[in-house]
């Protein structure tokens, strides 16, 4: 399985398939959950939710049997991982977990 584009079906875990692309591809994907969880739920500032890294860092889709977007994070050019966010729905269900050994799979 690429690094690209992996599924993760992990024990116990909600089945996402999950894809590595750069913001222009990702943005419009990834924004509504991450508005949704740290401007909504958190009280994050809009303005300061999306900052100059997004342009330049890798960002992972993780989209459901359905295809809709689930859980999003970013890998920034150093090597840094953040802006994991995942639905409220699927917490807990192993979502994160798998978009976390996406982006450290992208980063190797």
């Amino acid at each position: 399985m690429s690094a690209q584009q992996q599924s993760a079906a992990l024990s116990g875990a909600a089945e996402v398939r999950i894809e590595i692309a750069d913001w222009a591809r990702a943005a419009p994907w990834v924004m509504p959950v991450r508005l949704a969880v740290f401007v909504v739920e958190q009280g994050v500032p809009e303005e300061i939710e999306r900052d100059a890294f997004d342009e330049v860092s890798r960002h992972a889709i993780a989209r459901d049997r359905g295809a809709a977007v689930v859980a999003t994070g970013r890998l920034l050019p150093d090597g840094h991982i953040g802006r994991m966010a995942v639905v409220a729905a699927m917490r807990g269900q192993g979502v994160g977990g798998a978009v976390l050994e996406a982006l450290v799979a992208e980063a190797a």
